[in-house]
């Protein structure tokens, strides 16, 4: 060791003091004899002296300089007020024996207020010399407490103390501490007070290896039994006790190996102390550093620890932080932007990248567009990893997509980082590639390292989710003449076809969907381009050959179920195929029509209500065959009065067209009708009759708004309409209900009613004979005796004019 003068001594601070033993030829038990005022009771300090005992020493040790041989030197704590003392004792035996003739040890010890330390830092040798000379004994009961000086710990000192121990020993230990008791298995050499010195002042080497304010809270001892029960965290013993780590002191000339290996984050501290000291910093520079952090701190914090020792050099911490994997994106961004990385190897600055790609927030992508290129620039070899950054980047997102929630805004981020730096088409490829991704999410390995992954029950339910971003993704790629561009993309082109037909169908039909929405002003020529290059693929063309076949004019009921069938909620992908059709002209909309008309007859009362307006749209917008306009006019009028909406044309119009195209119009109406409320196999006539009595209150309220016709015939016909709808209401069910006209049909009753009551020249039409003879012999109170019948009041209530009259 290297001679230096000593250091100044420091301020002068109150110690409080005990003597723990036995009265000479007593048979009482151990207990504190003497103390000071001041800072406890003697009860109290009795109290602390037992709660952190080491044991009791063998009486072999008496006689032979065994490892357990006294001085034993125990280092503690005790709360005081708000705030703690620090306190040392030592156990050695006396020259008394007790009334058994036993020898008689006595422990000595002196206690400091933490704050005190705080102000001047010093080692556990220094409180052991002062202990040693302050001849405790000879002081008498309640005596004030002593007044020390504190002379500041030796950085210098303590750093060769821990360079003669071996740093990565000291390193070790101290990193355990952090969350693990200790026990230091085998010593130092020599006799009993030169171990007991060695082995202090290696505990003094371990504790200066952490913040100063952590030994707050930290118990060593330079022995402690391995086979009682106590409370040391850190302590030289025989054998380790249950639940305590094993450090194993090395044999002379042997280096030292610690068993077992540092894992988590006690790791990452020994890691970051030797990366300080490889990086340039002395030991006594490290020592001097965490001896300036003396906020009072629990021991077991390896956060604590890492935190304030970083902060020695802030660079040798990110980058071991970088390393390990533990560094955060702040810190990062901060060095990369700096260029306070820029002199660090390759391989951490690769791994500085991986992990803003990682967390892949704005600033973090940001940062990796900015760097690389400057990197590029200054050292062409950087420019080789090129490969490894797109692939890295293809990794990420396809976890992004696939694994975990598919979150567009980040998604579209990457890819315009990857256009950036020039390997768009890499990344793409990659993203699309859900069998890849799929796969790895499921191998438990490499689940537990996938940050962002979701449980894998959770996957298939998202997945429809994510095709559709997977989809905006790739029309962004079409939009950006990255696919599809010529032949310098065919590669590229065929790989991503590749991996749409691995994909879940729903990516396939995702595209068509989103591209033919009317925001995004696609023509059908483009539409057709992307279907033909995607059906090129016989996976795909299984999926898509209905788009195919409406563009070309050949739609079938087919080409309905088969989009139909890949729906689990909604129709969004047979709204796809209405609005393919109509931007494919009007002749290919029309040849649709009649598939799409008699699929709503079959499901309109299955559709769920948020669906009436899309469908709504769609049926006016729907343009008929001329040569199939009655019956198809008809269909659309009646699904729009199920819709709760007014038909396309008021009926009376209807009925006002030339005879034969009224009469045809009128039986498609109520063929179109039975066909909607055609009884189910599913036992729910109930429900079906309910909804025909609804409609056809809605097509008698609708006449009534609207008028009816002039023309005796139109009215006629009208009449035979709302006959013929609602006597089929009455058989809707599993038995006929014809004793009662229920709510519809009674609502249909009245309307009639109330018109031939008030146009009592109408009576002669055929219709009209037939309803009154219904009317006569169900609901005989609806006619007319004296005054106005009840269906006249009704009708008054709705005005009775007649189409004519109104307009």
């Amino acid at each position: 060791m290297t001679n230096r003068a000593p250091r100044d001594p420091g301020p002068t601070v109150p110690a409080g003091w005990a003597l723990m033993g036995k009265e000479p030829d007593s048979d009482s038990d151990y207990a504190v004899l003497r103390s000071s005022g001041g800072f406890f009771s003697r009860a109290g300090f009795d109290e602390i002296l037992r709660r952190f005992t080491p044991g009791t020493p063998s009486s072999g040790s008496i006689r032979e300089a065994l490892p357990d041989a006294l001085p034993w030197v125990t280092v503690s704590y005790a709360p005081r007020g708000g705030s703690s003392v620090l306190g040392i004792a030592e156990r050695t035996w006396s020259d008394q024996r007790d009334g058994a003739r036993r020898l008689i040890a006595t422990t000595r010890y002196l206690c400091v207020p933490f704050p005190d330390l705080a102000g001047t830092p010093v080692s556990y040798a220094t409180l052991y010399s002062t202990l040693s000379k302050a001849n405790i004994a000879r002081h008498n009961d309640g005596d004030e407490p002593l007044r020390i000086a504190l002379t500041p710990l030796d950085p210098d000192e303590l750093a060769e103390h821990i360079e003669r121990f071996g740093f990565e020993l000291v390193a070790t230990t101290a990193a355990l501490l952090l969350a693990h008791r200790v026990s230091v298995c085998g010593g130092p050499t020599g006799s009993p007070d030169e171990r007991t010195m060695l082995r202090l002042r290696f505990l003094d080497a371990v504790a200066a290896l952490l913040p100063y304010g952590q030994r707050s809270k930290l118990v060593a001892s330079t022995w402690a039994d391995g086979g009682s029960t106590h409370r040391i965290r850190l302590a030289f013993t025989n054998h380790p006790r249950p639940g305590h780590t094993a450090v194993y002191w090395p044999p002379p000339g042997r280096p030292p190996s610690p068993d077992p290996p540092l894992d988590g984050r006690c790791a990452t501290y020994f890691d970051l102390l030797v990366a300080m000291k490889e990086s340039g910093r002395t030991v006594s520079e490290i020592v001097e550093h965490l001896a300036s952090v003396v906020e009072p701190h629990r021991t077991n914090d390896p956060e604590h620890a890492i935190h304030h020792l970083g902060k020695l050099d802030s660079r040798v911490h990110i980058a071991q932080a970088i390393h390990n994997g533990t560094a955060r994106a702040e810190e990062v961004r901060e060095l990369l932007r700096e260029g306070r990385i820029d002199d660090f190897n390759l391989s951490l600055r690769l791994r500085a990248v991986l992990l803003l790609l990682r967390e892949a927030g704005a600033e973090d992508l940001e940062t990796v567009g900015e760097v690389w290129p400057r990197w590029t620039a200054a050292d062409p070899t950087v420019e080789e990893r090129n490969p490894w950054l797109a692939g890295s980047t293809g990794r990420i997102v396809q976890e992004h997509l696939w694994v975990g929630p598919a979150d567009l805004e980040t998604l579209e981020r990457f890819l315009g980082l990857a256009g950036d730096l020039g390997f768009a088409e890499r990344v793409l490829v990659d993203l699309l590639d859900f069998q890849t991704a799929r796969t790895a999410a499921h191998r438990p390995g490499l689940r537990q390292k996938t940050r962002r992954a979701e449980p894998l029950a959770d996957l298939r339910a998202h997945d429809r989710q994510r095709c559709a971003t997977a989809a905006s993704l790739v029309l962004e790629q079409f939009r950006d003449r990255r696919l599809l561009a010529g032949p310098a993309t065919a590669a590229t082109d065929e790989r991503a076809l590749t991996m749409i037909a691995q994909a879940p169908s729903w990516l396939a039909l995702e595209l068509i969907r989103q591209m033919t929405e009317p925001l995004r002003m696609t023509t059908a020529e483009q539409i057709r381009a992307l279907l033909e290059w995607l059906t090129t693929s016989e996976q795909l063309r299984r999926v898509l050959w209905p788009f195919l076949d409406v563009l070309d004019g050949m739609p079938s009921h087919e080409a309905i179920d088969e989009v139909d069938r890949h729906e689990n909620q909604g129709h969004a992908y047979l709204f796809a195929l209405l609005r393919l059709a109509r931007q494919a002209g009007d002749g290919p909309a029309a040849k649709l029509l009649p598939y799409v008309l008699s699929w709503l007859l079959r499901t309109a009362l299955r559709l769920r209500q948020k669906e009436y307006p899309l469908w709504v749209d769609a049926l006016r917008g729907a343009t008929p065959d001329p040569a199939q306009a009655d019956a198809h006019e008809a269909t659309l009028d009646l699904l729009l009065l199920v819709f709760g909406e007014q038909p396309r044309r008021p009926l009376y119009l209807r009925t006002e067209s030339p005879s034969i195209s009224a009469r045809d119009y009128v039986n498609c109406f109520s063929e179109s009708f039975a066909e909607l409320y055609r009884d189910s196999p599913t036992g729910n006539s109930r429900r079906t009759r309910e909804q025909a009595e609804w409609t056809i209150r809605r097509v008698a309220v609708h006449i009534h708004q609207t008028g009816w016709p002039q023309s005796p015939q139109a009215v006629g016909l009208l009449l035979r309409l709302l006959y013929n709808i609602a006597r089929k209401s009455a058989t809707i069910g599993d038995e006929a209900v014809t004793a009662t006209i229920n709510s519809g049909q009674v609502t249909a009753a009245e309307a009639v009613q109330a018109l031939l009551d008030h146009r009592p020249d109408l009576t002669t039409l055929s219709p009209a004979q037939t309803w009154l003879t219904q009317i006569r012999r169900e609901h005989p109170e609806m006619i007319r005796d004296n005054g106005p019948s009840r269906a006249a009041r009704w009708f008054s209530g709705r005005g009775s004019r007649t189409g004519r009259e109104r307009r």
